[in-house]
């Protein structure tokens, strides 16, 4: 440690209204974003609730705030894929294989 400081990162998804009906109409609260061993940080498993509850991490130098700064935004992009998804989920979609 850098002496004796600690690095704190929370991190916490804020979602929309419609964003929250999504989650709840798939019941996807324990659905996994993200699984990795990871050096650092150990066994990561983390979870929409996670983001929605929001996560902590303590770090012992800039260079490892930066690396889980990195995670997060995966966890992130993720999410945000996810969510898309489940939205757009459940529509019809018509492919032409009419080819001449």
């Amino acid at each position: 440690m850098l002496g004796g400081i600690a690095f704190l990162l929370n991190a916490r998804v804020e979602l929309e209204s419609n964003e929250m009906d999504i989650i709840k109409k798939y019941k996807a609260q324990k659905m996994t974003l993200l699984v990795r061993t990871h050096p650092i940080f150990g066994n990561l498993n983390t979870k929409i609730e996670d983001l929605t509850g929001g996560i902590k991490f303590k770090c012992k130098d800039v260079a490892e705030i930066l690396e889980c700064e990195n995670l997060v935004k995966e966890v992130c992009r993720n999410f945000d894929t996810i969510v898309k998804v489940m939205a757009n989920f459940g529509g019809e979609e018509v492919i032409d294989f009419n080819q001449e």
